[in-house]
């Protein structure tokens, strides 16, 4: 993590890699993602302070493939089954809150 401080405002940042297991369902699934984000806050020395943030991930593989088994572990407990594909994309979007 890195953090400046001005006279009127203050920055920070940081940057990681995530590694991620293996789950018995999936075939393949990514491995790991890397963390990154920003944030600004400015005045520093004021009774009303206004913050932003910026932050995100990017995961090192695109798809996830499910086994044979994992297909079947998406019935419910009510019986239900999910409709799934057989290699569902991963999200790249988060919202930033």
């Amino acid at each position: 993590m890195l953090q400046g401080h001005q006279e009127e405002s203050s920055l920070a940042g940081y940057a990681g890699y995530e590694f991620r297991g293996k789950a018995d369902i999936f075939a393949d699934a990514p491995k790991g993602a890397f963390h990154w984000g920003t944030g600004l806050g400015f005045p520093t020395r004021s009774p009303v302070r206004l913050t932003t943030e910026l932050n995100g991930f990017v995961p090192s593989s695109d798809t996830a493939t499910l086994t044979p088994a994992g297909l079947i572990s998406l019935v419910g407990i009510d019986g239900t089954i999910r409709r799934a594909s057989p290699t569902p994309k991963t999200s790249r979007a988060r919202p930033s809150g």
